[in-house]
């Protein structure tokens, strides 16, 4: 329901986008979020975010197309949001 709501769904009420082109790599990064419905604040105390962070184009030649969700306790803009996922990415791949 909520996956579909992100990856499907017309409006959401946070979306950012940012392109990166270095290294090999020609991807775009797209965010969508919304806020946590009420049973999910139930079950997880403090959360307020619910993103899915689409990175789709290529890498080194191949094509890559990847949709990651996450739950967050931040209560920011989706541009910061879309920084702080993908800064959190860079630390468990290094």
């Amino acid at each position: 329901m909520i996956k579909d709501h992100l990856t499907y769904g017309r409006k959401t009420p946070w979306q950012a986008s940012n392109r990166e082109r270095k290294r090999g790599r020609n991807l775009t990064w797209a965010l969508r979020g919304m806020p946590v419905p009420e049973w999910v604040a139930e079950i997880w105390s403090g959360t307020a975010t619910i993103l899915a962070l689409r990175c789709k184009g290529s890498r080194d030649g191949k094509a890559v197309d990847e949709t990651r969700y996450n739950i967050s306790s931040l209560r920011t803009s989706a541009q910061a949001l879309m920084e702080h996922v993908r800064c959190s990415w860079s630390f468990e791949n290094s």
